[in-house]
């Protein structure tokens, strides 16, 4: 597969890393760590729901330029 520069490629999210003062508040206070899951858990949801349509933009410009290159 040929690499195509005009296609834009979105920046990879960071890790996301807990810290000790969290990892402590969530052992001792299971209500605290169960919304602090259920936050990442959005997160994750949310940019799962955001590739499908990243990747469905990407192969619809993929076509277009496979297109462009056929007809010319």
């Amino acid at each position: 597969m040929r690499h195509l520069p005009s296609l834009k490629h979105s920046p990879s999210r960071a890790k996301r890393t807990i810290t000790k003062m969290e990892q402590f508040f969530m052992i001792t206070f299971p209500l605290y760590g169960t919304g602090k899951a259920a936050n990442e858990l959005i997160h994750m949801a949310s940019a799962l729901e955001q590739l499908p349509n990243v990747t469905a933009a990407e192969a619809r410009e993929l076509d277009r330029h496979w297109l462009r290159a056929q007809l010319s």
